[in-house]
């Protein structure tokens, strides 16, 4: 759904009030709805980039679905090899006499992330709320440390995709060339003086792989004085005069 600041969800006031719904899952369940699906219902997000977009990991976003699922707002189709397509409901849950949701029964789940289909129907399953300290979030240090150095903080959730492209998190040797990189692109950018504007956007300087790039530092020029300026001055001037008469 579209608004006047940009994409918007509109979220089941069941599913809110469900006592099987942990909040990850409800914010997952509205990524999908404002982000991602078409005016079906339906879209076909790679689960990598839900989890980076909530800065969860994957298994959550599995344990997230599954409870969707469970409670009638999700539907997840898809075959082995290829990106599942999610289907978001409205109306999937059910609530009691005072108002809080509950799950008798939940709809067919069709193939959910392994190609096999879960056994839901006729099932009321239990599942334990999350807390911050168990859930598995994923944690991107080196990109932190990265960020936290780049001088230009723009375009952070693309850099971030293009960061978890290159799988950095698990490659030492990748990470290393990176910042010693960027180390040297600074330097460069600060013999310079270059301005903001003309620096590339983190996005571009690894998408590009520029850290790669030989850069150029120019040897700074000494501050002098003003008496030694001077000095030197005279110098210069001496020196091209005996160097005229000799001639």
């Amino acid at each position: 759904m579209k608004s006047d600041v940009g994409a918007a969800a509109y979220v089941p006031l069941w599913l809110v009030l469900h006592d099987d719904a942990p909040h990850g899952a409800i914010r997952l369940w509205a990524l999908l709805h404002a982000a991602w699906t078409d005016r079906n219902g339906v879209g076909q997000p790679p689960r990598e980039q839900l989890a980076s977009d909530l800065n969860a990991s994957v298994d959550t976003i599995d344990r997230w679905l599954k409870v969707l699922v469970t409670l009638g707002a999700l539907t997840v189709t898809g075959r082995a090899g290829h990106t599942n397509a999610y289907t978001v409901h409205l109306a999937g849950g059910r609530t009691d006499a005072e108002g809080r949701g509950r799950t008798d029964t939940a709809p067919h789940a069709g193939n959910l992330l392994d190609d096999k289909t879960l056994p839901l129907e006729g099932k009321k399953i239990a599942f334990k709320r999350e807390s911050k300290e168990r859930s598995n979030v994923l944690v991107l240090d080196r990109f932190n440390q990265f960020w936290s150095k780049y001088p230009k903080k723009v375009r952070k959730s693309s850099a971030k995709r293009v960061w978890l492209k290159l799988k950095v998190e698990q490659d030492t040797d990748l990470w290393v060339a990176i910042m010693n990189g960027l180390y040297r692109s600074i330097n460069m950018w600060e013999s310079e003086k270059r301005e903001s504007r003309y620096i590339p956007h983190a996005v571009r300087f690894l998408t590009e792989r520029q850290w790669e790039d030989e850069c150029e530092v120019a040897a700074p020029k000494p501050q002098l004085s003003r008496q030694s300026e001077q000095i030197v001055s005279s110098t210069e001037r001496f020196i091209q005069r005996h160097s005229t008469e000799d001639n």
